[in-house]
């Protein structure tokens, strides 16, 4: 067990720093050796896989109830693409969000929404998810099609000029479940409070 749980930390320690070098880790020789030694895991990350009841488009998950959150389809992106999965999960991925896109271009931060994140634009991944299966897959055409490359603008300009309400540059979190601190609401606001504000993450 305890060899298992280093092999994994070693895994994403390796697909993460490769991504944050702008390098492609799908067919590194020494992470396509550990990939063989995962079976078990990538037989458990496979229930996840699910079908959007609307569309019909397959989607990867790791909660059991079945929802996509925003930051958590980023770095379940990477484990995705280390463990030699096809891109649709991912693509599939970023276009559920841009469904649920308002005219204005605001996105909840979870698909489904509920009552607690109706109000909670999404978090500056989706482009960065994009670019991901741009680099990994060289996959282009999908953003160019369905006007996605307009919707991942329109999205990230809500949150660049929407979500900072008092202009001085720092897009606000409309609370601590908000910044991804779920539980730390005397740090980072409750439901609604837009106490906290700054750059968490830059999308590309």
């Amino acid at each position: 067990m305890q060899k298992m749980k280093f092999k994994i930390c070693l895994f994403v320690l390796l697909a993460v720093a490769s991504v944050a070098q702008g390098q492609s880790f799908r067919d590194i020789e020494g992470l396509k050796e550990m990939r063989r030694d995962l079976q078990t895991e990538d037989s458990l990350m496979r229930l996840g896989i699910l079908k959007d009841e609307a569309t019909g488009q397959p989607y990867f998950t790791g909660y059991s109830y079945n929802v996509l959150y925003d930051w958590d389809q980023y770095f379940e992106a990477i484990v995705q693409i280390y463990m030699g999965w096809p891109s649709e999960y991912i693509k599939n991925g970023v276009l559920l969000f841009l469904q649920n896109q308002r005219e204005d271009g605001f996105i909840a931060r979870s698909v489904p929404s509920n009552p607690s994140h109706d109000n909670e634009h999404v978090k500056p991944f989706l482009s960065q998810i994009a670019l991901l299966a741009v680099q990994e897959y060289g996959e282009k055409d999908w953003i160019l099609e369905k006007n996605t490359f307009e919707r991942l603008k329109k999205y990230l300009d809500y949150w660049l000029v929407n979500m900072d309400e008092d202009g001085n540059g720092l897009s606000e979190w409309m609370s601590a479940p908000h910044t991804g601190m779920d539980n730390q609401h005397e740090r980072a606001g409750w439901w609604l409070d837009r106490c906290s504000e700054g750059v968490a993450f830059v999308d590309i």
